[in-house]
């Protein structure tokens, strides 16, 4: 069944033809004209089902609708002119002296899910809300589905367009912005001048350890996934210790130790996969060494700051003096032999006590909290290893 909508014209910008419509709010949600593509941590970016919205935040829904509701009410109303951005990816449609016919499909949503939601939940669970089906919701529709692409492609020049708004004209949740690059990186939807490898590296290495890293297993929190409930937990405890962190913690925290292999190990040559490869071998390596000296800190991450900012910032800057030193000392970074020598078990830093977290004990590394703090931490640990080597030297001499 076809629908006639809205009031429309379109313009180009280059090649690039759009469509702006006024459609009804009635219309587009009684008449289903739109879907939503979430994402899914479990899906490949090739997969026909996989998205790139973030699933909607029901107070943000909820709070959207009561003001709308309340400020019809008062006589406040403010009318929301910003337009949704749809793409007629799938949608067989027509349009002609200023109409729009849908004959089947639906738009899919780009931008502006939360203000749909909320008419919707306004129009289903307030009362003396009728009218606002009336209301006109202005819409841009970017043209994809007449281009000579894959529905894969076509996917992907909208997810650029989600990128682009969200990265560009408000903020969109890091992680899952992070985790649509990396996977229209992958996809090879992007050109070498529209990424920065360091940053794919960082989110490369995330997604290795949380996917294959003994002590890193599942403990970060990726895109679009939620820290484990009560009644999860309740049926699985080991999931407390799961999902400590964001993602975004860890790849921000790799940021230097990228930047010195590019500057000190890897050649302008040096093939990309194998830079990926090497980071994500340091890192496991280092991780385990650690794992190896504060082992219940790794297990009960819950109950310890180790995993957490505190832990990864300060661990991570000593890396990189530590990787240094076996550099100078004509190691190699990628040899495990090396941490084990370097991250002397005698150390104060490398004890559970020390980086405990909980109600009743507080290590000593709960102390540093902050960005410079975790400086301060990691020359502090440094500087404590670097005593240690000199007084075994000292004992071999005598």
């Amino acid at each position: 069944m076809s629908y006639e909508i809205g009031k429309l014209g379109n313009y180009f910008q280059d090649e690039h033809e759009m469509i702006t419509v006024a459609i009804q709010v009635g219309d587009l949600i009684n008449k289903e004209l739109y879907q939503i593509d979430y994402y899914t941590a479990d899906l490949n970016q090739d997969h026909p089902d996989q998205g790139y919205q973030r699933r909607p935040q029901p107070a943000r829904v909820s709070s959207i609708a009561k003001d709308i509701v309340k400020k019809r009410i008062n006589g406040t109303f403010l009318p929301m002119p910003t337009s949704l951005i749809l793409s007629d990816r799938g949608v067989n449609y027509k349009f002609n002296n200023g109409k729009l016919t849908v004959i089947d499909g639906k738009f899919k949503l780009i931008d502006g899910q939360h203000r749909v939601l909320a008419y919707k939940k306004a129009l289903e669970e307030f009362d003396e809300t009728e009218d606002l089906a009336s209301h006109y919701f202005s819409c841009t529709i970017i043209k994809v589905e007449d281009q000579d692409l894959s529905d894969l492609e076509k996917k992907e020049i909208e997810l650029k367009h989600f990128n682009n708004i969200n990265g560009k004209a408000k903020p969109v949740p890091v992680d899952l912005g992070n985790a649509l690059l990396f996977n229209l990186y992958k996809s090879g939807a992007l050109k070498n001048d529209e990424f920065d490898f360091k940053k794919i590296m960082a989110i490369d290495a995330a997604t290795a350890l949380n996917d294959s890293s003994g002590p890193w297993m599942f403990k970060l929190q990726m895109p679009n996934e939620k820290k484990y409930t009560k009644k999860e937990i309740q049926d699985d405890p080991q999931r407390k210790h799961l999902r400590l962190v964001k993602s975004t913690s860890l790849v921000t925290s790799l940021k230097p130790i990228i930047k010195y292999l590019h500057d000190n190990v890897f050649r302008t040559n040096t093939d990309d996969k194998l830079k990926q490869q090497t980071l994500f071998t340091v890192l496991d390596n280092y991780w385990t060494v650690i794992n190896q000296r504060c082992p219940e800190s790794i297990r009960y991450g819950k109950e310890s700051v180790i995993q957490k900012s505190s832990g990864i910032f300060s661990f991570h800057m000593l890396l990189e003096n530590l990787m240094k030193d076996i550099k100078r000392d004509n190691g190699h970074i990628t040899n495990i032999e090396e941490y084990e020598k370097r991250l002397d078990p005698e150390a104060s830093f490398l004890n559970d006590n020390y980086w405990k977290s909980t109600k009743d004990e507080k290590g000593e590394a709960t102390r540093y909290g902050s960005m410079g703090t975790f400086k301060i931490h990691a020359n502090n640990m440094y500087q404590e290893l670097l005593d240690l080597r000199k007084d075994d030297d000292k004992d071999e001499i005598f």
